[in-house]
């Protein structure tokens, strides 16, 4: 019964999303100038990955009632899934003069976002244990 209840629920559709922030990194250094002020150079990047996951599954013939595991075994399975990976940075570089009394410098930020969003239609004989690739598609944005 378990088996069935696992591949009805694949077959109404599975979703899933996953979100995941990072400090990709941090530089700091610090120098000593001959007027006496410290210059402060500096480098921080974090980024965030995101992905989205939508499968769905159609068997031909549809389990029966009294379902069996080796009906599985003698199915057609057409799987298509939307993937859409993604990921995005910002990048801030500094240059300046840090002290208590007064800040002053320069700074630079950077942005990047990439999201490459893909599909992918498949049709698997059981019987036959054949994969068949019916259509992937892939924009770039």
């Amino acid at each position: 019964m378990l088996v069935k209840n696992v591949i009805n629920q694949i077959q109404r559709g599975i979703a899933g999303q996953w979100t995941q922030a990072i400090l990709a990194g941090e530089v700091w250094h610090i120098v000593p100038t001959c007027v006496g002020l410290p210059l402060e150079l500096s480098l921080y990047s974090t980024g965030l990955i995101h992905a989205a996951v939508n499968v769905g599954v159609n068997m031909s013939p549809s389990l029966s009632g009294s379902f069996k595991p080796l009906q599985f075994f003698d199915a057609n399975v057409q799987l298509h899934a939307d993937i859409n990976p993604s990921i995005y940075t910002h990048t801030v570089a500094m240059m300046g003069i840090n002290t208590q009394y007064f800040k002053s410098g320069l700074e630079f930020h950077a942005k990047f976002r990439a999201n490459i969003p893909m599909k992918f239609y498949a049709k698997i004989n059981m019987k036959d244990k054949s994969l068949k690739q019916l259509r992937a598609t892939r924009k770039l944005s």
